[in-house]
Order: structure tokens, then C-alpha cells, then sequence
């Protein structure tokens, strides 16, 4: 990729941002359903729910590097 002089600002900008709003989902310790491993489970994508009863749930489709599999995980915050 070329270089556009000042995108490099913007993008570290938007990482630093993106940072602050979801980086505890790096901090997250997943267990794999299918073998067990929390210590290589990586957070491939995200999308979260809001709900007026209990707060939020996060659905997060994880994959696990141990076992080489596919899962979900959802999180929830309860505001209640």
C-alpha cells in the first residue's frame, strides 16, 4: 500500500478509539466448549445487542487455535 501523507494520523487515530471502546474484549478469558482452552481462543468478530430490560449481550464468534474450531460466546453486561 502507498503512503497518503496524514492518512497515517487518521489511522491511528481510529485504532486508538477503536481501542478504547473494545479492547476489553481482547482481555476476555474464552474457554473453548469443543476442547477446553482459554490460552488460545481469539475474538474473530463481535456484534452486540442492546436490550431496555437487561443491558447488553455480546455475541462473539471466537475461534480456537488449539482445536481449530468455530464457536460463539456470549457476554453479557446487566445495567439492571
Amino acid at each position: 500500500m502507498s503512503y497518503v501523507h496524514g492518512l497515517g494520523d487518521a489511522q491511528e487515530r481510529l485504532a486508538m478509539e477503536y481501542d478504547r471502546k473494545y479492547g476489553w474484549i481482547v482481555d476476555l478469558k474464552i474457554a473453548c466448549p469443543h476442547c477446553g482452552s482459554s490460552e488460545f481462543v481469539d475474538v474473530e468478530d463481535f456484534e452486540k445487542t442492546d436490550s431496555d430490560e437487561t443491558g447488553e449481550e455480546w455475541t462473539l464468534e471466537c475461534w480456537c487455535q488449539a482445536c481449530e474450531k468455530v464457536f460463539n460466546h456470549i457476554h453479557e453486561f446487566d445495567f439492571s
